[in-house]
């Protein structure tokens, strides 16, 4: 958590999204167990705003378009919020879940089971 703050107040909380995967995969986890209210308050505060770049932090996180990333994306970061945000940003470029077959997985496995 030191480092995590530190990193905070050096560069932002933003910042901490522009990470690669090993870092996000290491640091968010820690953050999350220590203090999950403030964790999640973290992500509640930035996926939905109108500049953050979802596209970017699943193409991260869900490489490959392989589900077996599902799972992991999702102990770090709130499905449905994350959905919210790229029907928005469906909406605003239509060709972004056809042309990119991370964010095509994400929605389909997340479909899924909305449907059962």
């Amino acid at each position: 958590m030191v480092a995590i703050k530190r990193f905070i107040k050096e560069k932002s909380e933003t910042a901490l999204f522009d990470l690669g995967q090993i870092c996000i995969l290491e640091l968010f986890p820690v953050w999350q167990k220590a203090n999950q209210q403030e964790y999640q308050d973290f992500i509640r505060r930035h996926i939905p705003k109108d500049d953050f770049n979802i596209a970017k932090l699943i193409n991260t996180l869900i490489y490959n378009g392989e589900s077996k990333y599902y799972e992991p994306f999702c102990k770090l970061f709130d499905k449905k919020l994350v959905y919210e945000k790229l029907q928005k940003e469906i909406e605003r470029v239509p060709t972004l879940r056809r042309k990119e077959k991370n964010i095509e997985t994400f929605m389909s496995i997340y479909e899924s089971e909305q449907q059962r």
